[in-house]
């Protein structure tokens, strides 16, 4: 590829969540359990249905496939207090069991002929552990022949987003993420949800920390959910 090419195939950047989420890129998102993840993504889709808004950074209306290793009562619940749009779709507890390689592919291949037909255009898997292969998670060649298939949809103009569980040991900043290192090298963006220290055990601020190769991505945001979880 000649440099004259990629002069003529440049496009001004299109972002989903304005600095964190872009088509045809995958964005990392690690917290510690109940710590108001699935919160925050549950906001970043209703805000999806118009566009609008989220902790400050610009939302692009479009539709939302999610892969959750929850129960639909729970979606749901947040359907009716958030109100999704009505084209996204819910794949609950897809697997009975460890989920095997073939498992895995046929779920990429099923997003991405929901891409086809009903024009999704972001993916979450919440969590990327509920539905990975068996050994895969620790195992730097066995993760990297797993996660590679996932550029089947980013070259579909596809953003993907990874929901994971961070490791037990303390971890600096940026390798929070459980599991091989090869996984927060393998993504553009990596997002980090951590707790505002606070002598109050009901403090709903989070601080989010983001490392990403593009100037759009803020490094450090302090947010809050508000007391009635409405915004």
């Amino acid at each position: 590829l000649e440099a004259a090419h990629l002069e003529q195939t440049v496009q001004p950047k299109r972002w989903i969540w304005n600095g964190y989420l872009a088509p045809g890129q995958i964005t990392l998102f690690t917290s510690v359990w109940k710590s108001g993840k699935t919160t925050l993504l549950s906001h970043l889709m209703a805000q999806r249905k118009l566009g609008g808004e989220l902790v400050g950074r610009a939302v692009s209306a479009g539709d939302t496939l999610v892969v959750s290793e929850e129960p639909s009562e729970r979606w749901q619940e947040r359907h009716a207090r958030l109100g999704f749009g009505p084209r996204d779709c819910f794949v609950c507890r897809p697997f009975v069991g460890v989920p095997s390689q073939t498992d895995w592919l046929e779920l990429i291949e099923y997003i991405k002929e929901r891409k086809a037909t009903h024009g999704i255009d972001l993916a979450i898997i919440d969590t990327l552990s509920s539905v990975l292969p068996p050994g895969s998670e620790n195992h730097a060649q066995l993760l990297l022949e797993t996660l590679t298939p996932l550029h089947a949809l980013t070259r579909e103009d596809m953003a993907v987003l990874l929901v994971h569980h961070p490791r037990k040991a303390h971890a600096a900043e940026g390798m929070l993420s459980r599991g091989s290192g090869l996984l927060p090298s393998f993504v553009d963006t990596i997002i980090e949800v951590y707790r505002v220290p606070s002598d109050d055990g009901n403090d709903r601020r989070r601080r989010l920390v983001a490392f990403s190769r593009d100037a759009a991505t803020p490094r450090s945001l302090e947010i809050e959910l508000n007391a009635d979880a409405t915004g």
